[in-house]
């Protein structure tokens, strides 16, 4: 159905209704006031930025300094300057000066690195408001550090992110303080690795990387060192390594290492390599002492039993079946069914440990002198170590060693290397059964006391029960020496 819809016309000019003088003054007035007040919130805003821009400067203070060398004092350009729990921080310009403003106030961590230096850090940089605090820098020049290079159980030296097998790497940086035994090193810094070392000075490390692979056959795995495989015929053969002449072990586990040992590196390969001349700048000689001292120690107090099984009277002195006081050589043990281990000692007791462990020093004297002369390099190192054992007069070792490693180049493609190692050890040996026949001594009977054969130690405290000799006595009487020579060179 259609609908008619009518078009309005507009209305002519004079017809359109007009606003009434009354409103009009009133919205007039209204927008006047509006403007009023934003002119003057926008006149008082600088006020009120300038009086809290005060207030933060008040709160705050600013801490300036210099970075320099710490070889030779220079100003260094372009250190990164911050302050540790903020976002703050700076750049130092060609002076080597540095400012940080708007710092908080409190106590901070002043951080500073820049490439080819090492990191250094000022702790208690103390901000105090509206002050200016100094903290200057002092940076050591290091070596920038490559992607590694493996060259154990590859034929051709490969980068590191590409070797199939996983390398375990360890350089003389990452070890600061040599350790004792040089394969300990590794200790603790390459995945996998178990490291074992004995008591005894001069004794070898047992090693084992990863687990065990046979129950028969030795799972150490396969030393070598600047090329040359490290004998084992002897026995303790790590205990021949200098530490202080090692620049970079790698460790590889598992079958990878067979790929160039061979079997007899199926239990995994330790490649050594000791340092030479050529890690110094050309034209630099450099000489290294150092001098190491200390004492052994026990961990803790081993605890002995201070306790008997034998028939006492109330008195505490020792009885036989019949109830007669006896002699301590004729006492008798209490019957099976209360024969328990209660009664105390009458006569005074010894800590057998602490008699018999003597906390022995030693010492340790080396030099090494390098020097890069462009074509020619070498170094030459001199090692005198002395350690007294851990018992008393017994189990010393004494060490010698000597290293020179030469390197020439005769032309730009044709090198010749040299690396000669000899080492002389002496060291007094302790049978076997030692310790197992400390633990067998009653702590009723003095070791110290002298044998009727003119020995300083008493042979035997109970004869008659069967006891081990005592091992200061077997000790003092035996003579059994290891002395040992190594020569190895490549």
């Amino acid at each position: 159905m259609l609908q008619n819809r009518s078009i309005g016309t507009p209305r002519r000019a004079d017809e359109i209704p007009r606003a009434r003088p009354s409103a009009t003054l009133f919205r007039g007035l209204a927008r006047s006031r509006g403007i009023l007040a934003t002119a003057l919130l926008l006149a008082a805003l600088p006020v009120f930025v300038r009086s809290a821009a005060a207030q933060t400067a008040a709160a705050t203070g600013r801490i300036t300094g210099i970075a320099v060398d710490s070889a030779n004092n220079r100003p260094l350009v372009g250190v990164q300057v911050t302050v540790s729990g903020t976002r703050l921080g700076a750049v130092t310009g060609d002076d080597g000066r540095y400012t940080i403003s708007g710092v908080p106030a409190g106590r901070y961590t002043i951080g500073a690195r820049r490439l080819g230096f090492r990191a250094v850090s000022a702790p208690g940089v103390t901000v105090a408001a509206g002050g200016t605090v100094t903290a200057d820098l002092r940076l050591d020049a290091v070596g920038l550090t490559l992607e590694a290079v493996v060259t154990t159980g590859v034929v051709d030296p490969t980068s590191g992110t590409r070797v199939p097998f996983t390398v375990g790497r360890v350089d003389a940086e990452n070890a600061p303080v040599p350790a004792t035994n040089a394969i300990e090193t590794i200790q603790g810094k390459v995945a996998g690795v178990t490291v074992v070392p004995s008591g005894q000075p001069g004794s070898g490390t047992s090693i084992l990387l990863r687990s065990p692979t046979s129950i028969n056959k030795s799972t150490a795995p396969l030393i070598v060192v600047d090329g040359v495989i490290l004998s084992q015929s002897f026995g303790a053969s790590t205990a021949d390594l200098e530490s202080m002449d090692i620049e970079s072990m790698e460790v590889v586990k598992g079958a990878a290492a067979a790929s160039l040992y061979g079997s007899r590196a199926a239990a995994g390969v330790i490649q050594i390599r000791t340092k030479r001349g050529s890690n110094l700048a050309e034209g630099t000689t450099r000489v290294t002492a150092r001098s190491e001292m200390g004492s052994n120690s026990l961990n803790g107090k081993i605890d002995w039993a201070q306790y008997h099984y034998y028939m006492t009277n109330a008195q505490g002195q020792y009885v036989n079946a019949a109830g007669a006081v006896v002699q301590r050589a004729q006492r008798v043990p209490k019957p099976i069914t209360s024969r328990f281990q209660d009664s105390p000692y009458s006569d005074p007791i010894y800590d057998q440990v602490d008699r018999f462990f003597d906390p022995g020093q030693f010492f340790k004297n080396s030099i090494n002198i390098a020097q890069n002369g462009g074509r020619t390099n070498w170094l030459l190192s001199l090692v005198n170590a002395k350690e007294d054992g851990v018992v008393l007069n017994s189990g010393k070792f004494e060490q010698n060693n000597v290293r020179l490693n030469l390197d020439h180049r005769l032309r730009d493609n044709l090198t010749l290397g040299f690396s000669g190692y000899h080492s002389r050890s002496d060291r007094q040996e302790l049978y076997g059964d030692t310790f197992f026949d400390l633990i067998n001594q009653a702590p009723d009977v003095d070791l110290r006391v002298p044998d009727p054969d003119g020995t300083p130690y008493l042979i035997q405290g109970d004869p008659n029960e069967g006891r081990e000799e005592n091992p200061l006595y077997v000790l003092a009487t035996e003579e059994n020496n290891r002395k040992r020579a190594r020569t190895q060179g490549s």
